[in-house]
């Protein structure tokens, strides 16, 4: 995929993730485990270190790692799911990424952004 095209899909992204948030004030609210919540945070506290060359792009396995934690922890939430989506793609991992999104909208049927992005 040309970098062109990975600009866009990740431009639609972003589009189709804010066209989704009326439907996620009508949604019923979960309550996201706190440790889950850390975990994805912790992830995107690496991410910005990589992405500010402080770490290395070997570091994306760290990044993984507290994201899976954090799908383990609770399935629920769509959060870390669409987060490892994104940072898969960004390496390219068009597969996984979708594999990913897949899982995310079998687990949660209101999970539009997932649905979307497929």
């Amino acid at each position: 995929m040309s970098t062109n095209s990975f600009l866009f899909l990740i431009g639609l992204i972003v589009i189709l993730q804010y066209s989704c948030e009326e439907n996620k004030n009508e949604r019923v609210k979960h309550e996201v485990d706190p440790i889950a919540l850390a975990h994805n945070d912790s992830a995107f506290s690496i991410y910005t270190k990589i992405v500010s060359g402080e770490l290395t792009d070997s570091n994306y396995e760290d990044v993984y790692m507290y994201l899976d934690s954090a799908i383990k922890i609770d399935k629920t939430f769509t959060d870390s799911y669409l987060n490892k989506a994104f940072f898969l793609a960004q390496n390219e991992r068009y597969d996984d990424a979708l594999s990913i999104l897949l899982k995310a909208t079998k687990i949660n049927k209101q999970f539009t952004e997932g649905y979307m992005q497929i």
